[in-house]
C-alpha cells in the first residue's frame, strides 16, 4: 500500500513537472524565434523586449491572485487542466500573428492562461509531500522550467532553421492540449493539509487582503521577495537575449543556437534546480537560514561567471562560464519556494506562491527583457551590434543588490 502511494506521488510530480515544462516551452519559444520575428514584422529591440516579457506579464499579474484564490478554494486539477489547454491553444495561434499588435495580444493571452499552473502545482505538492521532502519535490518540479527551455530551444531552433517561426508555434503549442486531457482524467485532487486558523480569521479560507497582510508583515518574506525578484530580473534578461547575443556577437545560426542553449541552459538548469532542492532539504534540517542563504550565494557566486560569459571571445570559455552560471543561478528556486510554502497556512499556499510568482514576474519577465531591449536601442548608436554585450554587462551588477536583500533576510531569520 505504501509502495503504491509512493509510486502515485511520483506520478503526480511527473504530471506537475510536465505542466511546468509546457509553460516554459510556450512562454520562452518566442525567445529563440525573435530574430526572425523582428525581421519579418520590422520590430525594434524594445518592442521585442515588451512582447517577450512585459506583454506576457501584464495578464499574469492581473489574474494571478484571483486564479490562485480559486485554487485555494476549489478543485486544483480542473483549474490546471483548463488553463494548460487554453494557453497551449493560444501558443499555436501565435503563429497566425501578422502584425505586432496581434503578437502582443497572443502573448497577453498566454500569460493569462499560465496563471492556472504555478499556484495549483505548489499547493498540490505541499499536500502530497511532507515538509522534509518538499525541497527535493520542488526542485524536481522546477526542473520543468529548464526541460521546457531545452525542448523549446532545441526543437524551436530546428523548426525555425528548416521551416519557419510560425510553424514552430503550431508544432509546439498543440501537444499541451493532449497533456491537459491526461491531467484532467488521471490526477487525483488530494485532501488539503489542515493548519490552524489565523488569529481573527473567521473565514475557512482567508481573503486575499489577509494573505497580503500575513506575508508582508514579516520582513523575511519582504527581503526574500526583493532579493529573488532582482536575481530573476537579471536571469530572465539574460535568458531572453542570449539567443540574440549568440546570433549578433558570435555569428551562430538558429539551429546552432538552439542546440547550444538546449544543452547549456536545459541540462545546467535541471542540475541546478535539483541541487538547490537537495541542499535545502539537507542543510535546512540543521539551520533554517539555509533556505535564504542558498539563494543569496546563487546571486553572489554567479556574478563573475556572468561577466566572463559576456566579455570573452572564446566560445569554449563562454560555454563553460554559461553552464556553470546557469547551474548556480537555478539553485535559488527550490529553497525560496520551499521556505514560503513551509511558513504559510495551507489555506494560503496557492496565493502565497502566486504572490511570489507575481514578484518574480514584475521584476523578471516584466522588467528583464524590456530593460535589455531598451538598453540595446540606446547603446546601438555607440556600440553597433555590440550594444547587446554592454547591455548584458551593465545589468549583471544587479546581482550585488539581490545578494544584499537576501543576506538581510537570512540575518532576520537567524534572529
Amino acid at each position: 500500500m505504501k509502495a503504491s502511494k509512493t509510486a502515485y506521488r511520483r506520478y503526480v510530480l511527473f504530471l506537475l513537472t510536465g505542466v511546468y515544462t509546457f509553460a516554459y516551452i510556450d512562454r520562452n519559444l518566442i525567445v529563440i524565434l525573435q530574430e526572425s520575428i523582428k525581421e519579418e514584422l520590422l520590430l525594434t529591440d524594445t518592442q521585442l523586449g515588451f512582447a517577450s516579457g512585459l506583454a506576457f506579464s501584464i495578464f499574469f499579474l492581473l489574474l494571478g491572485l484571483p486564479v490562485a484564490h480559486l485554487a485555494d478554494k476549489y478543485n486544483r486539477k480542473k483549474i490546471m487542466a483548463i488553463a494548460l489547454a487554453f494557453w497551449s491553444v493560444v501558443t499555436a495561434l501565435t503563429g497566425r500573428a501578422t502584425n505586432y499588435i496581434q503578437l502582443v495580444i497572443a502573448r497577453m493571452a498566454v500569460g493569462a492562461g499560465e496563471t492556472g499552473g504555478n499556484p495549483t502545482s505548489y499547493s498540490l505538492i505541499a499536500d502530497y509531500f511532507p515538509a522534509d521532502k518538499r525541497g527535493r519535490a520542488y526542485g524536481i518540479y522546477n526542473s520543468g522550467v529548464y526541460i521546457g527551455i531545452l525542448i523549446g530551444y532545441l526543437i524551436g531552433g530546428y523548426l525555425l532553421e528548416h521551416y519557419s517561426w510560425r510553424f514552430a508555434f503550431y508544432a509546439l503549442g498543440i501537444p499541451g492540449v493532449i497533456f491537459a486531457i491526461l491531467i484532467y482524467f488521471t490526477l487525483k485532487e488530494p485532501k488539503r493539509e489542515i493548519t490552524p486558523k489565523l488569529n481573527n480569521t473567521k473565514e475557512e479560507v482567508p481573503s486575499i487582503k489577509e494573505v497580503f497582510k500575513y506575508i508582508f508583515s514579516q520582513k523575511v518574506f519582504v527581503f526574500l521577495f526583493l532579493g529573488v525578484g532582482i536575481h530573476t530580473t537579471i536571469g530572465v534578461g539574460f535568458g531572453n537575449w542570449t539567443p540574440s547575443f549568440f546570433f549578433r556577437i558570435h555569428d551562430m545560426n538558429a539551429a546552432q543556437i538552439g542546440l547550444w542553449l538546449s544543452l547549456v541552459v536545459g541540462i545546467g538548469g535541471i542540475i541546478g534546480t535539483n541541487l538547490g532542492g537537495y541542499l535545502v532539504d539537507k542543510l535546512g534540517k540543521r539551520d533554517k537560514k539555509w533556505y535564504i542563504l542558498i539563494p543569496a550565494f546563487s546571486a553572489l557566486l554567479g556574478l563573475p561567471l556572468t561577466l566572463t560569459f559576456v566579455l570573452v571571445e572564446s566560445k569554449l570559455i563562454m560555454l563553460m562560464a554559461h553552464i556553470l552560471g546557469v547551474i548556480i543561478f537555478a539553485t535559488y528556486v527550490a529553497p525560496a519556494y520551499t521556505y514560503l510554502q513551509n511558513n504559510v497556512p495551507a489555506t494560503m499556499r496557492g496565493r502565497s506562491s502566486a504572490i511570489l510568482a507575481i514578484a518574480l514576474n514584475i521584476f523578471g519577465m516584466g522588467t528583464g527583457p524590456i530593460l535589455v531591449g531598451a538598453l540595446n536601442d540606446l547603446l546601438e548608436p555607440i556600440y553597433g551590434i555590440y550594444a547587446i554585450r554592454w547591455s548584458l554587462f551593465f545589468i549583471t551588477f544587479g546581482k550585488i543588490i539581490a545578494f544584499y536583500f537576501l543576506w538581510r533576510a537570512a540575518k532576520l531569520l537567524k534572529q
